[in-house]
C-alpha cells in the first residue's frame, strides 16, 4: 500500500467521522428543540414576555412640553443626551436651583426615538 492511498485512506476515516459526530449533534439539536417546545407548552410565561418589550415614546409635539411658554423661561443648549430624561431634568433643576427657584424643567425629545 502507498503512502497517498493510506492518506486517502485515514482522510476517508477522519470524514465518516465527522458526518457520525455531525449526524449526532443534529439528532440532539433535534431532541433539545422538541423539549424547549414542550417546556414553553408547560410554562406559564406567555410567549412575547421573553421579548424585550418596547416602551411607547409619548411624541414631544403631543406633550405639555410643547407649548411651554412663560416670561421666565431660559433655554439651555448643548446638554449631554445620552443620560435618561429625568436625569437631566433633575441635573439641570438642582444645577439652576442656585439662581433661584426652578418651577419646571422641559426636555424636547425626538418622537421616533424618544431621546432628546
Amino acid at each position: 500500500m502507498e503512502l497517498s492511498e493510506r492518506k486517502e485512506g485515514m482522510y476517508l476515516k477522519k470524514l465518516k467521522k465527522q458526518k457520525k459526530k455531525i449526524a449526532e449533534l443534529r439528532t440532539r439539536l433535534k431532541e433539545m428543540t422538541e423539549l424547549v417546545k414542550k417546556l414553553e407548552k408547560k410554562s406559564d410565561i406567555p410567549e412575547n414576555s421573553l421579548k424585550e418589550e418596547e416602551t411607547s415614546k409619548e411624541c414631544f409635539f403631543e406633550s405639555k412640553d410643547a407649548f411651554m411658554v412663560k416670561w421666565e423661561t431660559i433655554f439651555v443648549l448643548g446638554f449631554n443626551c445620552s443620560f435618561p430624561r429625568d436625569e437631566i431634568k433633575s441635573s439641570l433643576k438642582e444645577h439652576f436651583s442656585s439662581c433661584g427657584p426652578v418651577t419646571g424643567v422641559y426636555i424636547p425629545f425626538h418622537c421616533k426615538t424618544g431621546h432628546p
